[in-house]
Order: structure tokens, then sequence, then C-alpha cells
């Protein structure tokens, strides 16, 4: 019994040395892909909120307001245009008043969402709202779409894979060894989601100037950070 034992550890230590030996003939590298990328979408959402005592009459007096916007939009003759209806919803409205509970009639609450690859359109899709009595404008909000991340991101992994392999042969030759295969490779990748990014505007319908149309404000857009690390373990022969 005492031989079996001895005759197992033996194998696990020299089996445990290999390992180590293994790791110890390697370069572990980090090749970066980093990059500015200017979003290629922009979004906007448009919230109209009508309280009438009436339910008919709330319902009525959304529905124009959602016509009329759906109409506009159509006007802009928007490319890749993506339409949502993010909610469409008719509730009692109440009010605490001096505790109690009031009825204050019936709230219509409409959320479309606008979404389109001309990022110059964006001044005018948010003079719409209050040209429009809509009451809420939020946006623009831009993006990278996943098309686009997918190209960029393609191209980022060849950068990094590069990188990886420069850095490595400078080890390599500054320590006189012989760069292998690599064995070991995993990827860091950051700034990938199809995020919305800005700082978003607020109109209200109840704010307009006294022009007989809101004019287009002037909107600029930043840039989202994409980047990539590869961390690489090269085999040296």
């Amino acid at each position: 019994m005492k031989i079996l034992v001895l005759f197992v550890t033996t194998i696990l230590i020299q089996n445990a040395m290999a390992t180590d030996k293994n790791n110890l003939d390697t370069i572990d590298v980090t090749g970066i892909c980093h990059k500015k990328v200017t979003p290629d979408r922009i979004r906007v959402n448009y919230i109209i909120d009508i309280t009438e005592k009436s339910q008919k009459e709330s319902v009525d007096n959304a529905n124009k307001i959602y016509k009329n916007l759906l109409k506009e939009l159509k006007k802009l003759k928007l490319k890749d245009l993506e339409e949502k209806t993010e909610n469409y919803s008719v509730l009692p409205e109440y009010r605490w008043i001096s505790s109690k509970r009031v009825f204050k009639g019936y709230k219509t609450n409409i959320h479309i969402s606008v979404a389109t690859s001309e990022k110059d359109k964006a001044g005018k899709l948010i003079a719409l709202g209050p040209n429009l009595d809509v009451q809420n404008v939020r946006g623009p909000s831009s993006y990278v779409s996943q098309k686009k991340l997918k190209s960029i991101h393609t191209d980022c992994l060849k950068i990094a894979a590069a990188d990886a392999e420069n850095k490595a042969d400078l080890l390599a030759q500054s320590l006189k060894v012989k760069r292998g295969l690599p064995r070991l490779i995993s990827e860091t990748s950051l700034g990938y989601q199809s995020r919305h990014k800005s700082r978003a505007s607020h109109f209200s319908a109840m704010e307009k100037t006294q022009q007989a149309q809101a004019p287009a404000p002037e909107i600029k857009f930043g840039t989202q950070d994409i980047s990539v690390q590869l961390h690489v373990r090269f085999a040296i022969d």
C-alpha cells in the first residue's frame, strides 16, 4: 500500500513539474486596438400626454396629434427609418387634494420612437414636437448601428492580433528566443453595445416660441469609444 501511494505521488509531482515548465516556456502579451467611432444613427422620442374629462375627448385629441406627427414624419422621407410605438394607454387620472383623491379626467399617453440614419435631420425631428403640440420630445440620442459595429469589431481584431504578434516578437528578440505559435487567446471588448448617447433635450408644447413654427436647432454629435484587447500566450520554441 505504501509503495502504491508513493508511486501515485511521484506521478503527480512529475505532472505538476511538467505543467509548470510548460507555462514558463511562453510569452504572454496583450494586443490592443482602440478606435473613436462616429455614430451613424439617431433616435428621437415623442410623448403625447392628453388629459380630458371625457375619455373619448382625451383619446380623440391624442390620436389627432399622433396622426399629424406620423404624417409629418412621412414627409421628411427619412432613410433607414425605424418607427416604434413604445406605449399607448388610456387611464383615469387622479390627484390628491387636501388628503382626498380627486378625479381629474382620462389621460391618454402615446409614446413613439423614431430612428434614422439621417443625422442631419435631427433638428427638424426635434422641431416637429412643439410645432405639432407634442407634449414632450426627448433626444436626439446617437448610436452606432449593429452593422457598423460588426465591421469595426472585425477590423479591430486584426489590428489587435498584429499588435500582439509585434509585441511578442520584440520580447523574443530581446530575450534571444524564438517565438512559437499561440497556445491561448482570449478577448476583452469594450464599447460594443449599440448604446444611445447624447444629452437629451426636452421640449414642451407649452413652451413654444412666439414664432409660428419652432426653428430647427443645430445638433452636434460626439464619438463612441470602442476597444479590443487580445490576451495571447505564445509558445517559445
